[in-house]
């Protein structure tokens, strides 16, 4: 991954497009959201219905994070700590 050439005091939607064009080489990149995968998220219990994407995959479950979504904190708190749990107890 290259470092950033994008100078200093350019308009920040600017600078987020161009940083995301550095990036061709990294693979999936959103310009309108925080996505969070985890990598055995269908192995995952979630009643709070966090996941809202990559719903439809055999093993990953992701969030989507938009600007001005609300969160269940202690949801998405005992979420990671189920991730974290898993990742443990999985074989590598």
């Amino acid at each position: 991954m290259k470092k950033s050439a994008t100078p200093e005091g350019g308009a920040p939607s600017r600078m987020i497009d161009a940083r995301i064009k550095e990036l061709d080489d990294c693979g999936e990149a959103y310009k309108s959201a925080v996505k969070l995968t985890f990598a055995k998220g269908a192995s995952l219990k979630d009643p709070a219905g966090l996941f809202n994407s990559s719903l439809d995959g055999k093993v990953r479950r992701a969030i989507d994070l938009h600007e001005g979504d609300g969160l269940d904190e202690e949801a998405f708190e005992t979420l990671i700590r189920a991730a974290a749990a898993l990742n443990r107890a999985s074989p590598r």
